[in-house]
């Protein structure tokens, strides 16, 4: 008997977040996030206001809890 939630991640991002890209491979260790991806312009900061990341975060959470330990770095970084 196996569980998972790759619907229910799927899903989720995809309904919130319908411009990003979905990757099937796991986050490179040496990868970090900085103030210079930030959005610059007014506009682009703007469009990512309307982001839910913390509604999103929080379900993926919920699902590396549950049943994906495996994403719990790439969960870590986007935090």
């Amino acid at each position: 008997m196996g569980l998972t939630q790759e619907t229910y991640i799927k899903k989720y991002v995809s309904y919130h977040m319908q411009d990003s890209k979905l990757i099937e491979t796991l986050v490179d260790k040496s990868l970090s996030l900085s103030c210079d991806m930030c959005p610059k312009t007014l506009e682009k900061k703007e469009k990512m206001s309307k982001v839910p990341y913390a509604s999103v975060i929080g379900s993926l959470m919920y699902s590396m809890i549950c049943t994906h330990p495996d994403i719990s770095y790439a969960i870590r970084l986007v935090s």
